[in-house]
Order: C-alpha cells, then structure tokens, then sequence
C-alpha cells in the first residue's frame, strides 16, 4: 500500500506547480477575493464545471498576491472581490458586473466576458500573472 501511495505521489506530485497571482486594485478592505480557473473552452466561466476555487479574505486596499497549486496545462483565471460577501457577483439590470473583477492576461472580451484563447495561460510557463481589478 505503501509504495502504492508513493509511486502516486511520484506521478502526481512532481508535476503541480505553484502560480502566483497578483490582484491588483482593491478599492475596499473588506469582503473576499474570488478565484476560480477553467482548464479548457467548454468549461471556461461555467459556474457548475470550475476546475480549482481559492477564497481568501480582503483585509486591506492596493494588492494581494495569492498563490495557487495547480498540474502543468493550459488555463483561464477569473477573479472577482466580493465586496458583500454574499458569494456572488453582483450585477445591475442589463447584467454587467457591479463588483471589481479581471482575468487573466488582463483580458476583456468586446460585448461580455472574454474567451478562453483570450484569458489562456499556460503552467508553467507562467510562473506569475497579474490581475487588474475593473
């Protein structure tokens, strides 16, 4: 059983690889930051099929940088600050978000959100990325 468990982690564990990631743009110390990565085009921003979630409290303006264990291979990160706390993003009548978020490669899509190719990063190539709040 055990070398089971360590050929496993021989397998497994060698290949995760830390990303950081710095949000930039806190406008109030309070509520949580919101991180969640899609690992392809069919699951991108789909609520139900997120591939990894990381929350952390916002406890200060300016930046955090949070780092995230993730295998090599190509993602999208979406982050949001929920303010409130309530786990949701906020959005007014005609659904655009009331609360700060951004993705990867800082990119915006034209009418909603961006595509996967616009927001894909690769681990590891990218060791560190930098969100801007909007």
């Amino acid at each position: 059983m055990f070398c089971q468990l360590f050929s496993l982690f021989l397998l497994f564990g060698s290949f995760v690889n830390t990303l950081e990631v710095k949000i930039q743009g806190i406008e109030e110390p309070q509520g949580m930051i919101r991180i969640a990565v899609y690992d392809s085009d069919e699951v991108h921003l789909d609520e139900e099929q997120i591939s990894f979630f990381h929350e952390e409290p916002v406890n200060a303006t300016g930046e955090m940088t949070i780092r995230i264990q993730l295998p090599e291979g190509s993602y999208s990160v979406a982050v949001f600050h929920d303010v409130n706390g309530d786990k949701a993003l906020n959005k007014n009548m005609i659904g655009m978000p009331k609360e700060p978020y951004g993705f990867s490669n800082n990119a915006m899509g034209t009418f909603g959100p961006p595509s996967f190719e616009q927001a894909r990063i690769r681990v590891p190539d990218a060791e560190r990325i930098t969100i801007k709040l909007r």
